[in-house]
């Protein structure tokens, strides 16, 4: 519960707090903690606010130095719709494609409503209940391979 009066007693507007449902601590949780190069925070954990929101970016730490390389540290994401950012059951920040393939493999198999974090320009980026896969430290990408039509298989 929120009290939003202060705990005045004769005045009691409480609102009850929605939560995410907890990850089920199973088999699928734990090969997926076991394969995980990057982080996993839920919610309640330690981190759990930062990885939601992101990193405020700041134009003084971005383009102090035009010779800076581009990089998670110099040039952060933050969730720009706060309005509608909703509250994910989990976020993972992943390291690489093996830890994006081992979230998506983990969702299928779990049953956990995926949603992913890019450019987090979307408010979609942070569903209610969901399991963020969030791609802030990915900055490239490469496709090796095209189906018979031309679309790229990936």
């Amino acid at each position: 519960m929120v009290s939003i009066c202060g705990g005045d007693e004769d005045n009691d507007m409480s609102l009850a707090v929605k939560r995410p449902h907890p990850l089920a601590d199973d088999e699928h949780l734990s090969a997926l903690l076991s394969s995980l190069d990057g982080g996993l925070v839920r919610f309640g954990d330690e981190g759990y606010d930062t990885a939601r929101l992101g990193t405020v970016w700041s134009q003084d730490v971005c383009k102090g130095d035009a010779r800076k390389a581009f990089s998670p540290e110099t040039h952060p994401t933050e969730t720009w719709n706060l309005d509608s950012c909703g509250l994910p059951a989990a976020i993972a920040t992943v390291a690489d494609v093996a830890d994006v393939q081992a979230c998506v493999k983990y969702c299928a198999a779990s049953g956990e409503l995926l949603a992913v974090a890019g450019g987090r320009h979307s408010h979609k980026c942070m569903v209610f209940g969901s399991f963020v896969v969030d791609l802030q430290r990915l900055r490239s990408a490469t496709f090796e391979e095209r189906d018979a039509q031309g679309y790229l298989v990936c």
